[in-house]
């Protein structure tokens, strides 16, 4: 059996246990940090498509409005 897979040792000591804590606490503050800066960027895209798709109904639903005025003003 290996005592050391990738410069980490596999005995159960409290200095080895340390290490592990400190590797997890990092690698969880990485995923953290990576999460909230992608969801803030994936929030902000839906925001604009919604804003998009809210701009082109109220452009529609003129257009329709015009067009019910002017078939009104013919009759």
């Amino acid at each position: 059996m290996k005592n050391n897979l990738n410069g980490f040792p596999l005995d159960d000591s409290m200095s080895t246990q340390l290490k592990y804590n400190l590797f997890a606490e990092r690698m969880n503050r990485g995923q953290l940090s990576y999460n909230t800066r992608n969801q803030s960027s994936s929030s902000d895209a839906v925001m604009l498509v919604g804003g998009l798709f809210k701009i082109l109904f109220a452009l529609i639903g003129f257009a329709f409005g015009i067009l019910k005025w002017i078939f009104n003003q013919l009759k």
